[in-house]
């Protein structure tokens, strides 16, 4: 498959959209929980193509909360909300949607998406006390939820002790704040090389 080319300057709104665990239940069938997945990548894929997803991929939370996650470059929640009208798992309530608007630069993605050659990331999920600046991590793309004292980070470094380092060494994280890291699979060289 070849891979599609798509915009990487966002406009001004940028979402941040967790597929969080809901109460709808799985398909028991193999081929039926196939053929789901296989329409939920084609969903992810439409989006690629109309430039309105820059990237997307599963996550390992241990809390199992949290699925996956999409940054989407759209104007409005309702245009976020309209992205995911063809994804069976929120068709059916097996996932839903958060999205959160999000300050973060769009420079940071640099490879369009190709889900035949995934590799790990992580997440750094950061709860803000203070008024100090958002954290960063060299090679990372991160930045606040508006209007909240949450933010994210994706990193390319999959080294979750030098990630702490950088974090607890960061004034927010002084500050009283907190952080978790979780592992996230995306398209290889969506952020580039590794720091």
């Amino acid at each position: 498959m070849t891979p599609m080319i798509v915009p990487f300057l966002l406009p001004e709104a940028r979402w941040f959209v967790f597929l969080v665990r809901a109460d709808g239940p799985r398909p028991k069938a193999a081929g039926a929980l196939q053929a789901m997945q296989d329409a939920h990548i084609g969903n992810l894929q439409k989006r690629y193509a109309e430039g309105k997803f820059v990237t997307a991929g599963p996550v390992s939370d241990p809390t199992k909360h949290r699925r996956g996650i999409v940054v989407v470059g759209v104007g409005s929640l309702k245009e976020v909300m309209a992205c995911f009208d063809t994804d069976p798992y929120v068709q059916n309530r097996i996932m839903r949607v958060e999205a959160h608007r999000w300050a973060a630069s769009p420079t940071g993605f640099t490879a369009p998406p190709d889900p035949n050659k995934m590799a790990e990331y992580r997440i750094v999920r950061v709860a803000l006390k203070g008024k100090e600046p958002f954290p960063a991590i060299p090679g990372g793309v991160g930045g606040k939820f508006a209007g909240e004292q949450m933010g994210v980070i994706l990193t390319s470094s999959v080294d979750d002790a030098s990630i702490r380092t950088a974090m607890d060494a960061s004034p927010a994280v002084r500050a009283g704040g907190s952080y978790d890291i979780i592992p996230l699979y995306m398209s290889a060289g969506t952020l580039g090389a590794k720091p």
